[in-house]
């Protein structure tokens, strides 16, 4: 497999950045196990064996592809396979190992739909022996994915039901709409404390994408609505006094990563008035 190029301007992508330091990290390892196309195996024995150093459950890997599946960093298809779109290898030989996606999961990906083009065209005009029928793309592929040695009992069962079934999907909305909410209570608590120490003539925040994203972020890495809401009223009292600090009671200060872990270090001591941020 050749090398991957993993561009710069991943950092410039609020859809990278919007899932959790554990989803991230997952993204990029996806982005090496991946093949050419940017297909790969959703299988928890194969992501759990080489995407991670200690296997997690195949609840908390549904959670994690959960993410990437709402950031529309991967899309899934028959069930146990990925797409990443916009992986934009540019390769002189592009092997597909997976099966082929559907174009409606490709179609609006123009880099991705050319490359399956290729390898389809390709596919329909092989050089075959007189007499003999050419495979379809589908016998092609699954030929590749034959294993070398039969599977054993226990990788059957590890590889276990499918990640993305009906009920999980629906889990994991559910899920996502619960933390927007709490994401939404915590930026009106925010609003309220915020207008106590500057006065009602400020503006409060509204529940748009920009204002919700990071504590939606804090939110997925396991922090309480109720440790945002002790950042947030220790952050008043803090810089109540200090018009000059009033500037950072915002979401994306407090909310930000280095921040917030250090605001949350500090709620166990003494506060005093207008201290650094």
């Amino acid at each position: 497999m050749p090398n991957r190029m993993i561009r710069s301007d991943l950092l410039d992508s609020d859809r990278y950045w919007e899932c959790t330091i554990e989803a991230r990290e997952l993204f990029i390892h996806m982005m090496l196990l991946a093949d050419d196309c940017g297909c790969l195996s959703l299988a928890p024995a194969f992501l759990g064996r080489r995407a991670f150093l200690d296997r997690p459950t195949n609840e908390k890997l549904a959670k994690l592809l959960g993410e990437l599946v709402d950031q529309d960093l991967i899309r899934v298809y028959n069930q146990s396979y990925a797409l990443i779109p916009r992986f934009g290898q540019r390769l002189q030989i592009t092997k597909l190992k997976h099966p082929l996606p559907p174009p409606e999961v490709y179609s609006d990906d123009q880099h991705a739909t050319e490359q399956f083009n290729k390898i389809i065209n390709k596919a329909k005009k092989p050089t075959v022996a007189h007499g003999e029928s050419p495979p379809e793309v589908e016998v092609e592929v699954e030929k590749k994915l034959k294993p070398k040695t039969p599977m054993s009992v226990s990788q059957a069962k590890h590889d276990g039901p499918d990640l993305f079934n009906e009920q999980a999907k629906k889990q994991i909305k559910s899920k996502a709409k619960a933390l927007e909410q709490q994401a939404k209570e915590i930026l009106e608590f925010l609003n309220q404390r915020r207008i106590s120490v500057v006065g009602s003539q400020v503006r409060g925040f509204k529940p748009v994408r920009v204002n919700l994203q990071d504590i939606l972020a804090r939110l997925r890495e396991g922090y309480e609505p109720a440790d945002c809401r002790k950042v947030i009223a220790n952050r008043c009292m803090a810089w109540q006094e200090k018009p000059e600090m009033h500037q950072y009671l915002t979401p994306q200060t407090l909310f930000r990563p280095k921040n917030f872990a250090k605001y949350v270090a500090n709620l166990g001591m003494p506060v005093t008035a207008g201290e650094k941020r």
